[in-house]
């Protein structure tokens, strides 16, 4: 194989695996709790919440099976020798009311669980336009996805 091959090849691998990776953490280290205190840069893209129905979440089906009404994005911060992500929820753009999600689970990576994905699950989460819910879980380095159920 030829070095410029090689070389591309290289890059296209490392443009793909950097397309979705986590956003740089703050430079913070207060633990301060007002996500509307550090720069919305830091934030990952909005992405949809998928209801989870009949114990399967199917992100391929978005159609008829997934209720995307919610959003969320994340961000990962170093705060007193450990990772928290801040993940903040909102209703979708074409959602206009104030809700309460019954129950909502992150699938989440810790920095020591060598890729391994764990679950913070919460129930009764406020949200609104006015009024976006906030969960932080500890010991987390990436969200990897977020759903919710009844």
């Amino acid at each position: 194989m030829a070095v410029t091959e090689f070389a591309s090849i290289a890059l296209a691998i490392t443009l793909v695996a950097s397309a979705d990776t986590a956003p740089k953490r703050s430079s913070n280290v207060s633990g301060t709790l007002s996500p509307r205190s550090a720069p919305l840069t830091s934030f990952s893209s909005w992405r949809a919440i998928y209801f989870q129905r009949n114990g399967v979440v199917n992100i391929q089906k978005r159609q008829d099976f997934n209720d995307t009404r919610y959003e969320y994005r994340w961000k990962s911060e170093w705060i007193v020798n450990r990772d928290v992500c801040t993940v903040e929820i909102r209703p979708s753009e074409d959602v206009d009311v104030s809700d309460t999600i019954p129950k909502i689970t992150l699938a989440y990576v810790d920095p020591h669980s060598h890729g391994h994905v764990h679950p913070f699950t919460m129930q009764n989460v406020a949200v609104s336009k006015a009024a976006h819910a906030y969960l932080r879980p500890t010991d987390c380095e990436r969200v990897d996805l977020i759903y919710w159920n009844k």
